[in-house]
């Protein structure tokens, strides 16, 4: 079995009861990789990319960790970018920063967390959200201001 495949099923699964607004959390993951595929589909790396997309927030808001992500054969970039993209609780103010900062460092991270906030930043302007629309449009923002 692919990687990607493998990431896309344990993602399901884990996250299988959670919401991400009025759609089921399976929503957000498929944009996440649609919007991957979207903005680099001419990447060598477009599997790897595939498979982070799948697993950006398990760590973050299931139970995965990542040594179980290692013991299931997920390769160390993968697992490097997860974790740098899983939150510590304390990631406020300017923990945000440091943390997208981090993220900047790494390529399969930064790419993953820009299909991130862009699909968010979608979704927050289908739903007419405006403050939503700020937080993602500020954090995109933020994200290439870091990265140079």
């Amino acid at each position: 079995m692919k990687l990607v495949e493998l990431a896309r099923i344990l993602a399901l699964g884990a996250h299988a009861d959670q919401k991400y607004g009025g759609h089921p959390y399976s929503y957000h993951l498929q944009m996440v990789v649609s919007k991957v595929e979207e903005l680099y589909p001419e990447s060598p790396k477009l599997d790897l990319l595939k498979t982070v997309a799948w697993l950006h927030d398990i760590v973050e808001d299931t139970d995965m960790t990542l040594d179980k992500l290692s013991e299931l054969g997920f390769p160390a970039d993968v697992t490097e970018a997860v974790g740098l993209l899983s939150k510590p609780d304390n990631c406020n103010g300017i923990y945000y920063t440091e943390y997208l900062k981090e993220i900047t460092t790494y390529s399969l991270a930064f790419k993953v967390k820009v299909a991130d906030t862009m699909a968010n930043l979608t979704q927050s302007t289908k739903e007419g959200s405006v403050s939503r629309v700020k937080k993602y449009s500020y954090q995109l923002n933020s994200l290439f201001e870091l990265k140079k």
